[in-house]
């Protein structure tokens, strides 16, 4: 088992016709969150990435 690795978690997701994203960092004890608007204005698609970016910009 490396101790090194960064360990991430991310999620995109639509809730009550809104959508967003959040991304944590583990080992640096960090998240991050984001409103993308409602499902009118954005995806479930496009929040799953957004939670991937975030989650790069924490490793």
């Amino acid at each position: 088992c490396r101790t090194d690795a960064a360990i991430l978690y991310t999620d995109g997701s639509g809730y009550r016709g809104g959508v967003g994203a959040s991304a944590v960092s583990i080992r640096a004890g960090q998240a991050q969150k984001a409103y993308l608007g409602t499902e009118t204005d954005s995806t479930v698609y496009a929040a799953e990435l957004k939670g991937v970016e975030m989650a790069l910009s924490l490793a």
